[in-house]
């Protein structure tokens, strides 16, 4: 955009642009802020106001002042007004820097379904691993102004080099594919690797590929499959690597083609003597599954 033969106007460069803070204007109402944008759209937006109102749920907002939001709500509906403005891409500087987890997550799943339902690619910079893992497609990695590492999210998601797994933010992105419903336990059987994987009901259709986070402190291990088990989802998985840190030791394990990450005690691994190449049951509870849902 800035080079001499093709120079553009920032304002004729149809990006979009969320920034840490929330930038509505403080003395118009939700509904205003919003249609200050549709009258300025760079091109014609794919979504229509109806639709983003729905999705970033903003229909109780659209009479109150921008001044009188909280924080997860002006920023909802200024990432909404980014969108309704017709960016062909939007770039993201920490959005979700300020706010608290359960308004992180009501806009990251809003980011989901602009993803999956809008396909406006999104440029999104975090030093927040466990957002990048809910929302990233493709990573890049970039320390003291370099890029060090760069792949899909799968495989940077259960890789060791980064050291991004403090805490909760160990987790495997997969893919699957819905097999069917049972309407009667409200579960959905997913299809991964071969096994079969239940998650509560989801909306997608039978053959659809669906994405799952799962925590590394949401899945066990164990070195026999168990003859009984309240645990739905059980996995013959191999041990691909290991990582201990202070008292914890995370587990690398591989199914099929895909991987997985187990968190565990440090005593858990002595005890059962946890190898590269050993074969391991992991265990997953059903109702821990974070699912993403992704189109192919």
């Amino acid at each position: 955009w800035q080079a001499h033969d093709r120079f553009l106007l920032p304002e004729k460069r149809a990006i979009g642009f969320v920034f840490q803070g929330q930038h509505l204007f403080p003395h118009l109402s939700v509904r205003d802020n919003l249609l200050f944008a549709l009258k300025r759209q760079h091109r014609r937006s794919p979504i229509s106001l109806e639709n983003i109102i729905e999705s970033f749920e903003l229909g109780p907002l659209l009479n109150q002042k921008g001044a009188l939001l909280s924080g997860g709500e002006s920023q909802r509906a200024a990432i909404a007004r980014v969108i309704i403005n017709g960016p062909k891409i939007i770039l993201m500087d920490e959005p979700l820097a300020s706010l608290d987890y359960p308004a992180k997550q009501r806009i990251l799943n809003c980011l989901n379904i602009l993803k999956e339902e809008f396909q406006i690619p999104i440029l999104y910079v975090s030093h927040q691993w466990d957002e990048i893992t809910q929302i990233a497609d493709e990573v890049q990695y970039i320390d003291a102004g370099v890029i060090t590492h760069k792949g899909d999210i799968a495989r940077m998601s259960t890789s060791f080099e980064l050291g991004l797994y403090n805490g909760d933010s160990a987790a495997a992105v997969i893919y699957c594919r819905v097999v069917s419903h049972d309407s009667k336990y409200g579960l959905t059987q997913l299809e991964f690797e071969g096994n079969d994987l239940f998650v509560s009901r989801l909306n997608q259709s039978p053959g659809q590929t669906v994405r799952l986070r799962i925590s590394a402190t949401d899945t066990s291990i164990v070195s026999e499959r168990p003859k009984a088990s309240s645990i739905l989802n059980i996995l013959e998985t191999s041990v691909d690597d290991i990582f201990t840190e202070d008292m914890t030791t995370l587990v690398r394990l591989r199914c099929g083609s895909q991987n997985l990450l187990a968190r565990i005690t440090r005593k858990s691994s002595d005890s059962m003597a946890i190898a590269k190449g050993q074969r391991m049951f992991a265990q997953i509870k059903t109702t821990s599954l974070m699912r993403q849902s992704h189109e192919p």
